[in-house]
Order: structure tokens, then C-alpha cells, then sequence
């Protein structure tokens, strides 16, 4: 599987931005040259570890490191600030600014490089953590959990009051929905700690996407009929693209089924597929109630955003799982929305 751990490198020179690319050549990376354009990328780029400088034209590296702490969407990314000022006084500031590190100009590579493997491991672990706490959460929700109405609907099976043959045969089939329900909850959560954690290994050939996405879209036309919902595609006759068919398959059904779910009777879903010069784009539209702009930043999150009125309508794993793949075949995924006009999901892939 490709190394997709991302690194966001903020250095006014050149000079030390060449030396950071080529002693991070195995990690997905992004620079800036200051810390107002860190800013703008970190919130689309989402490093899971910052190297930043101090002294830079602008705002310095302190403030960079407070605003990106603010960030919620960075709230486990580590922060490493990388400056030839070694006081103890700096460094003091460094911490109180947000910063888990320091590290003194000139670095030893191999020191730095071993500080962050640590620290990207004790993201990971953080975020699995967290994970993990949340499933707990949801399972715990009274209004959410598919445990409740399992544990509710067996009491009444087995209560001695008699029961109407109606109920009989509906109880059955409430528990066993509810525990596919649950089941899935529990599968998405292992799915994203091994993506997370990358412990799943990617099975990367060269397929027809388009063939591959006709295939899914045959195999959703019972949930199209169920919510009144007509989908139409627009794809080239065929695109040999080198990814991997299992977790691809789960990325673009969850995008085809998010739009699904969300569209109104009668609605629409388009899916596109469009080849550029060194990338390829999936798009998947909808003409639901779309997402509220202060949400967007949370929508790859696990378990989404409880603010989100939404929130109850799904279990909150699957865009964060569809984020992971894309980053696994070194892509992206994003969205666009505008209130009560719909959302498009972008999932963006390198054609090679």
C-alpha cells in the first residue's frame, strides 16, 4: 500500500523546502512559504503532521501554529516547529502556541525523521481512540442505536402478554435490520482503523473504471426504486485506471448511496466521470437539501458533526472511509454544496 501520511511543510526558503521534498519523498507533500498561505491549504490538505518555521514574513510561525490549533478539522495533526533561534525562551512560546515539538536549525535528518514517525504513529493512535470512543457513543445513544430496538423488540417477543401474529412476524424482521445495522456500524469502524492505521493492504491492477462503475450502479437499482430516485451517468465508453477493486468499490457506492439517501422523491443523481491530462474525476450529484457551508469542514470526520440535522440519518463512517481510500490511491475527495440545491462529491484520482 502507498504511504499517504501528508505533510505540510512551511519555510520562507527555498533552499530548506528542497531539502524537506527530498527527505520526505515517501510522504504525501505540500509547502507554503507563509503562514497565511499555510492557513489556506491546511484546511483542504489536512496534514496529519506540520514542520513549521518561525521567523517568516507575515504572521511568524507562532501565530501560523495558533490558527492552525483552532482548526478543528487539525485538532490531532502534530506540529513541529523548525527554527535556527534555539532559546529556551522560544521554545517555551512554541509549546504554549500549540506546538508538540521543537527542533533546532541545523537538523540531523535522521532525528527528525525518527521525531515524525513518532508522532505520525501517535496521531494514528489518537484517531483510532477516538474512534473507538465514538462507536461507543453511538451504541450508547438512545434515539440512534440499532441495540436499543434490538434489546426492545426481543423483550416484547419474549414477554408473557399476549402478542397479535402481526407483531409476531414483524419483530423478527425489525431485530434482524437493526443487527445487519449494528453489524455494519462495527464493520465500517474496523475498516477505518486499518485504513487509518494502514493495515490494510491496497491490491492495485488496472481495470476499466468505467465498466467497474456500471457494474455498481446495476447493483444499486433496488435502492433507485425504493426512494423514487433516477440516476444517469455520463462516462466515456471505457478508462483503464490502475486502483484497487475492492476498497473502490466501497468509495463509489457509499458516494452513489449518500446522494440516493438525501435526494428528495423524484430526484435526480448524476454520476460523472470525466478524464484530464494526469488525474481523472468522479462525480457524484444530488439534488437533496445539500450541507450547510459551517458544516463542510466536518464531512469527511468520523461520525460527522452532531450540530449537522442530519446527523441521525446514517452512522457518520462511510465518508471518512471513502476520504481514506481516495488518500490511499493518491487522490482526494471533496464536496461542494449549496443549502436546499444539492451536493456534488468530487473524488479526484491520479490516472496513473
Amino acid at each position: 500500500m502507498q504511504k499517504h501520511d501528508r505533510i505540510l511543510a512551511i519555510d520562507d526558503n527555498p533552499i530548506n523546502l528542497t531539502v524537506l521534498r527530498a527527505l520526505l519523498k515517501h510522504y504525501t507533500l505540500e509547502t507554503a512559504t507563509s503562514g497565511d498561505q499555510a492557513i489556506e491549504i491546511a484546511s483542504d490538505f489536512r496534514p496529519d503532521l506540520v514542520l513549521l518555521d518561525v521567523l517568516m514574513p507575515g504572521i511568524d510561525g507562532f501565530s501560523t501554529c495558533q490558527k492552525l490549533r483552532a482548526m478543528p478539522c487539525l485538532r490531532h495533526t502534530k506540529i513541529i516547529m523548525v527554527s535556527a533561534k534555539c532559546g529556551i525562551n522560544e521554545r517555551l512560546k512554541g509549546y504554549e502556541y500549540g506546538a508538540d515539538d521543537y527542533v533546532v536549525k541545523p537538523f540531523d535528518s535522521d532525528e527528525l525523521l525518527a521525531k515524525i514517525k513518532v508522532y505520525l504513529k501517535l496521531k494514528s493512535a489518537e484517531e483510532i481512540e477516538e474512534i473507538r470512543n465514538r462507536t461507543i457513543e453511538v451504541l450508547q445513544h438512545s434515539n440512534r442505536t440499532p441495540l436499543n430496538n434490538i434489546i426492545s423488540y426481543a423483550e416484547m417477543l419474549t414477554s408473557p402478554d399476549a402478542l397479535d401474529d402481526e407483531f409476531r412476524e414483524l419483530a423478527p424482521q425489525v431485530i434482524l435490520r437493526h443487527a445487519r445495522r449494528l453489524q455494519r456500524l462495527l464493520e465500517k469502524g474496523e475498516l477505518l482503523a486499518k485504513l487509518k492505521t494502514e493495515q490494510l493492504e491496497f491490491d492495485f491492477a488496472e481495470h476499466d473504471l468505467c465498466q467497474f462503475v456500471r457494474r455498481v450502479i446495476s447493483q444499486l437499482e433496488p435502492a433507485l426504486l425504493k426512494f423514487d430516485v433516477q440516476l444517469e451517468s455520463d462516462m466515456p465508453e471505457k478508462l483503464d485506471v490502475i486502483f484497487d477493486q475492492e476498497t473502490m468499490d466501497f468509495a463509489i457506492r457509499s458516494l452513489l448511496d449518500n446522494g440516493v439517501r438525501f435526494s428528495k422523491p423524484g430526484g435526480r443523481v448524476k454520476i460523472e466521470l470525466k478524464r484530464h491530462e494526469d488525474s481523472l474525476t468522479l462525480a457524484v450529484s444530488d439534488q437533496g437539501v445539500g450541507v450547510l457551508e459551517g458544516l463542510i469542514p466536518h464531512i469527511f470526520e468520523p461520525f460527522g458533526n452532531p450540530d449537522s440535522p442530519l446527523y441521525n440519518q446514517g452512522d457518520g463512517l462511510s465518508l471518512s472511509i471513502v476520504e481514506q481510500i481516495a488518500w490511499g490511491h493518491g487522490g482526494k475527495v471533496a464536496v461542494r454544496s449549496q443549502p436546499g440545491h444539492g451536493a456534488t462529491f468530487t473524488l479526484t484520482l491520479p490516472v496513473s
